[in-house]
């Protein structure tokens, strides 16, 4: 019986993974609005059914797209950042692989659409403040991170985010290596060497 019930899990994470793949590869192609779930199915080999069975939305697909390249770009990081951190090649790589995928667009236009949609712009505001906390963590090197650590991560990821949408038109690649010189000076300013200098946050009552 539990054997039974561990294959139809594997199932259920393996349609859902195939889903996730391909709507990457639509939301790329025909960016979020204009792609459709019925294509997203269609491609994957599954019913429309299968899809909402899975995310209750395209907007909750579009969130679980995101969610998963940020647990990918967040085990990069903290594979690299320690040794590379300081490294401006880095940071133009991560740029570089963002601006390739739909990643940005995706994210600029729920955006857009969540400013109309209260449930989407908590949703969006949970999943940037995992994005800010888990790279704060990895900048700390280990350490609790501090204000400036969050400080740091908060205006990284503002100038990527504005420097993306920027690219998005006009791709000149001054931006990327602004971005990449900036990034790399920020850690080296207050990376893991200089966290036990740094003042920590208060504990939350």
């Amino acid at each position: 019986m539990s054997d039974h019930r561990l294959t139809r899990r594997e199932s259920q994470q393996r349609t859902r993974q195939r889903l996730l793949d391909v709507a990457v590869e639509v939301f790329a192609e025909k960016g979020f609005t204009g792609a459709s779930v019925e294509e997203i199915a269609e491609r994957a080999g599954y019913s429309k059914g299968a899809v909402y069975s899975n995310f209750a939305s395209k907007e909750q697909l579009g969130l679980a797209v995101l969610d998963r390249r940020i647990d990918q770009q967040l085990k990069v990081l903290a594979n690299l950042i320690l040794a590379k951190g300081g490294d401006p090649r880095l940071w133009a790589d991560q740029a570089e692989s963002g601006s390739k995928g739909p990643w940005d667009p995706l994210l600029m236009e729920l955006w857009v659409r969540a400013l109309h949609d209260q449930e989407l712009r908590r949703r969006l505001a949970t999943q940037q403040m995992r994005v800010r906390e888990g790279a704060a963590a990895i900048l700390s090197g280990g350490t609790p991170p501090s204000d400036q650590h969050r400080d740091a991560v908060t205006l990284t990821v503002a100038l990527a985010t504005g420097l993306s949408l920027q690219y998005s038109v006009d791709p000149d690649p001054h931006l990327m290596q602004l971005f990449a010189q900036t990034a790399a000076r920020l850690y080296k300013e207050l990376g893991p060497a200089h966290s036990h200098g740094a003042k920590r946050r208060r504990p939350k009552a």
